[in-house]
């Protein structure tokens, strides 16, 4: 349910114009990117965050 609410979200938002990136970490469940520090994947995931938002925070 809760990826179905990302979908639809990215896309109305990609419609009016926002730039949007989803990607989709197969297999985790809901707020597993609190797990930062002590499981791989939420580590990729908040690099791959950072990643992307810091240019567009002029951030470098």
């Amino acid at each position: 349910m809760i990826l179905d609410d990302s979908l639809r979200l990215a896309a109305l938002a990609e419609k009016e114009g926002v730039q949007v990136k989803l990607e989709i970490f197969e297999g985790q469940q809901h707020t597993w990117q609190m797990g930062a520090g002590r499981s791989p994947v939420a580590d990729e995931a908040i690099r791959k965050l950072a990643e992307w938002v810091r240019p567009k925070l002029g951030l470098g």
